[in-house]
């Protein structure tokens, strides 16, 4: 009654109720009286919950069962397994192989046929399964082996736990200090976690592609004969310095990262053939001591995402102190956009993704934007010199010089 106008007299009220509750059992008994498989009833359902509707989010939500499906894949060794047998492999050969029930291993396999990792061939008495390329590629366990991205991710602890964690990210605003890759609160951001050494190995591969267009794009700068003085900053692989010490064959090459990364860092220089060009600083950009003046180029990839504006300005300040006077900064970032004048950055998946994840991993890091790299810039002195976006990856090259007194 109260939903109703209390000014409407009583026997309008009455009628207006009773029509009201014609109508419900009118909907209730003519949906009754539809037989089972009618069109009529499938179609009035359909407008309510739209099947193509229902399956998107189905599909969305199976997106936490694929990641699960995969790590056990990788912590049972499956992948491992299979790539031993080009001809493809029994489920009971595999299963006896991984140490796990028939009934489990035949679901997992064909629910990694599935997402395409894995081909299945069968005949009428038995199905003999194998790796796809992707999988072969990225989920294969090589020991040393410089591609091992998916391993990174689906085997890496802390990973899992920021995952799991996301619920009390979302209401913090970032990940706990106890789990962040950033350890910002604990350490001031100089931590030697150990999956910094995993991450330094395993994304050599796919860092090779935007370390050319890198080199590239630092030609536009600089002469390829002239002896620059260059800084890798938070080397890690080392394969963004390679490529420009490549590029540029007459430069002095310095490289930076923390004490557990930077045996890897050298690993991947001396199979390249670099070594003997790099000197090396070791520890944290934070608080390590550098030249003044000294670096014509540094290289800053995939770095200031991990924390918020204030410390990026406090960093950006100390690689600004080490650029020569006519030096640049390269940034390689996920960038967004978020004014109309820089639509040609529109928002890249991934950098949205991206975003997130950095929710998740670090207590106050995040994507930047062109507009904040400017602000950043004002802040150091710094003014910005350039820009190239890595399509069609979600990268973006920015680069900046000392602003003009």
């Amino acid at each position: 009654r109260s939903l109703l106008n209390p000014c409407v007299p009583q026997t309008s009220m009455l009628v207006l109720r009773r029509s009201l509750l014609v109508l419900l059992c009118a909907i209730v008994f003519g949906l009754t009286l539809v037989p089972p498989g009618s069109t009529i009833l499938y179609a009035y359902w359909s407008n309510l919950f739209p099947p193509a509707m229902a399956l998107k989010i189905i599909d969305l939500e199976s997106g936490g069962t694929n990641f699960f499906a995969i790590r056990a894949a990788v912590q049972l060794g499956v992948f491992d397994v299979l790539a031993k047998v080009k001809e493809g492999m029994q489920v009971q050969k595999v299963a006896e192989v991984i140490g796990a029930s028939v009934r489990g291993t035949k679901a997992l396999l064909e629910y990694l046929t599935v997402l395409s990792l894995v081909w299945s061939k069968c005949t009428k008495n038995e199905c003999v399964y194998g790796l796809r390329a992707s999988a072969q590629k990225h989920l294969v366990n090589r020991g040393d082996a410089d591609d091992l991205t998916g391993l990174f991710v689906l085997g890496d602890e802390t990973f899992f736990t920021q995952i799991v964690q996301a619920k009390e990210a979302i209401i913090r605003g970032g990940s706990s200090p106890l789990y962040s890759n950033d350890r910002m609160q604990e350490k001031n951001g100089a931590n030697e976690a150990k999956m910094w050494e995993s991450f330094a190995k395993s994304t050599i591969g796919m860092s090779i592609g935007p370390a050319t267009k890198l080199a590239t794009f630092a030609t536009s700068f600089f002469n390829t004969t002239t002896p620059i003085t260059v800084l890798d900053v938070a080397a890690g692989s080392g394969v963004y310095g390679a490529e420009i010490a490549h590029t540029f064959p007459q430069a002095k090459m310095y490289a930076l990262d923390q004490a557990n990364v930077i045996p890897y860092t050298s690993k991947f220089l001396n199979d390249s053939g670099l070594l003997k060009r790099y000197d090396f600083f070791t520890g944290s950009a934070f608080d390590i001591d550098l030249p003044s003046h000294k670096f014509d180029l540094i290289l800053v990839s995939h770095f200031i995402h991990h924390f918020n504006f204030d410390t990026n300005a406090f960093l950006i300040k100390r690689f600004a102190h080490a650029l020569s006077p006519n030096g640049i900064i390269i940034f390689q970032e996920f960038v967004v956009a978020d004014a109309p004048t820089f639509n040609v950055f529109q928002h890249h998946p991934k950098t949205i993704q991206f975003d997130f994840v950095m929710l998740l991993s670090t207590e106050q890091g995040r994507v930047y934007s062109i507009p904040d790299f400017d602000q950043l810039f004002l802040t150091t002195n710094l003014t910005r010199a350039g820009l190239l976006a890595l399509t069609p990856g979600p990268s973006t090259l920015v680069a900046a010089r000392h602003s003009a007194s």
